[in-house]
C-alpha cells in the first residue's frame, strides 16, 4: 500500500500487486483505494482493500495449479501414496482407494483442480454426478 500524489486532487492510497500471466511473465497491477482524506491511516486503507486482497490471493493460488483434472491427480496420488512402499496400513489404503474410485472420481473426476473451491465437496455422495 502506497500513497500517490495526484496532479489535481488529494493524495490517494494505492494497492499494488503482481500477477503471473505466463510461466515467465509478471504483470504489475494497482488499484486506487481512496483518498488520504477518506482513509487517514494505512490501517484504514488496508481494511478497505481486504476484499480485493483476498480475491487477488485466491486467484494467485489457483493460477499456480497445473491444468490437471481430479482424475489425473487421483492417479498421481495412487502411485505416490497408495503404493506398497508407503507406510499407510493396508486397510487405510483400501478405504482411500474405494473413496477415490467410487465417490470422488465419478462426481469430480473431469473437473480441473483450479476450479475446485473449499466447501464444495460436502455431501458429494448425495449429489448426482455433474461432470461425466
Amino acid at each position: 500500500m502506497t500513497i500517490e500524489k495526484r496532479k489535481n486532487a488529494d493524495k490517494v492510497w494505492v494497492y499494488r500487486w503482481r500477477e503471473t500471466v505466463a510461466s515467465d511473465r509478471t504483470l504489475r497491477r494497482k488499484q486506487i483505494v481512496g483518498s488520504k482524506t477518506q482513509f487517514p491511516t494505512k490501517a484504514a486503507a488496508m481494511l478497505a482493500v481486504a476484499g480485493l486482497q483476498l480475491d487477488v490471493n485466491t486467484e494467485a493460488a489457483a493460477s499456480g495449479l497445473p491444468q490437471m483434472t481430479i482424475d489425473q491427480f487421483i492417479e498421481y496420488y495412487r502411485r505416490a501414496e497408495l503404493n506398497e512402499a508407503n507406510a499407510k496400513t493396508a486397510r487405510t489404503k483400501e478405504v482411500y482407494a474405494h473413496q477415490l474410485a467410487k465417490v470422488i472420481s465419478p462426481h469430480w473426476g473431469s473437473c480441473l483442480l483450479k476450479d475446485i473451491k473449499a466447501g464444495r465437496g460436502r455431501k458429494v455422495a448425495e449429489q448426482p454426478a455433474r461432470h461425466s
